[in-house]
């Protein structure tokens, strides 16, 4: 919408109530849609005044969740140290009926995608990347997960403003899944660790 009535920076857009009947969707999910473009810099939300498309240029903001204010450069490096440690840590209890459900996640988050409907496919990442955590065997990083929930989510979710970059997303997760499908833990790890530096470069960011 932003692009085909050619808004400047500084333009307001309609309300919330009327973007979701314009756009066809609920409002939960139009919340959600313009956090991811709130977290990439494209729109900036005002109290009490409404949305305005950002200033040109102005890049990933800071994302604040109960843990404090990071950016984006932040989150994406610790998910780097975090959860190729955490998925080592899980590979001995992913289960066959877990390593499937990542594959149909993938699957889902990819046909959300074809779809037009990038809520669907940010939840179906999460739910991959949470399961991740939910068979690590140290109980911090499941706690660490937890408390950084809405910074990671963020991160997670930042790509997929442009749908077309979650085919990458999903090619990268099947190439975790059928690692692990395998059996060799080590090259899961790998391929996670190059999915982040991945998902951090299609937002611009170099980790």
């Amino acid at each position: 919408m932003i692009a085909e009535r050619h808004l400047k920076p500084g333009d307001a857009l309609p309300s919330q109530r009327e973007l979701a009947k314009r756009l066809g969707v609920s409002r939960p999910s139009l919340r959600e849609g313009l956090s991811m473009l709130e977290t990439l810099g494209v729109l900036r939300v005002e109290d009490r005044r409404g949305l305005f498309v950002a200033e040109a240029g102005a890049g990933p903001v800071r994302v604040t969740g109960l843990a404090g204010s990071y950016s984006l450069e932040e989150i994406y490096g610790f998910r780097l140290s975090l959860e190729p440690a955490a998925l080592s840590l899980a590979t001995g209890a992913l289960s066959g009926a877990d390593i499937s459900e990542m594959r149909h996640l993938t699957n889902r988050m990819l046909e959300g995608a074809l779809k037009n409907r990038p809520v669907v496919a940010g939840e179906c990442d999460t739910h991959f990347h949470d399961l991740i955590f939910d068979r690590c065997s140290n109980r911090i990083y499941r706690d660490v997960r937890r408390q950084f929930a809405r910074e990671l989510r963020e991160s997670q979710w930042a790509p997929m403003v442009v749908l077309d970059q979650v085919r990458d997303t999903a090619r990268e997760h099947h190439a975790i899944v059928d690692a692990l499908e395998k059996g060799n833990s080590k090259t899961a790890c790998e391929r996670l660790e190059n999915h982040i530096r991945l998902s951090a470069r299609r937002v611009n960011i170099q980790i």
